[in-house]
């Protein structure tokens, strides 16, 4: 996924200084390549490139948000959206027992077509 507004220089030096060099989730030390400046409030939920949405976490605690909290709820929130405009995909069979499917199960159990003309 590409990023629309990442964080600037200044913001990540002011946001890596705040966090006295730890990780803002679990304490562990930051070491070069696994630290990562993670937006509090995700960028799809318009979350701003700013000091006050940044915070320095380790590899491990940005994986874990991002994968248990930030992509369920991005994918949630599409749907919602999808939804809500009508633009859902639907099935392509109807659900069995319904007028649509055509079939219908007997109080004998036998499961009959509705329209035995058809």
């Amino acid at each position: 996924m590409t990023r629309t507004h990442e964080f600037s220089t200044k913001v990540r030096v002011a946001a890596f200084q705040r966090a006295g060099g730890r990780c803002e989730k679990c304490t562990v030390r930051l070491v070069p390549g696994k630290t990562e400046y993670d937006h509090i409030i995700p960028q799809e939920f318009d979350g701003p490139s700013s000091l006050e949405n940044c915070q320095v976490i380790c590899s491990a605690c940005h994986d874990a948000k991002t994968f248990k909290q930030d992509i369920p709820a991005i994918a949630k929130s599409n749907r919602i959206r999808a939804k809500h405009i009508g633009a859902y995909k639907r099935s392509g069979r109807p659900m069995a027992g319904t007028v649509a499917s055509g079939i219908k199960k007997k109080m004998n159990g036998d499961v009959v077509r509705r329209h035995p003309h058809d």
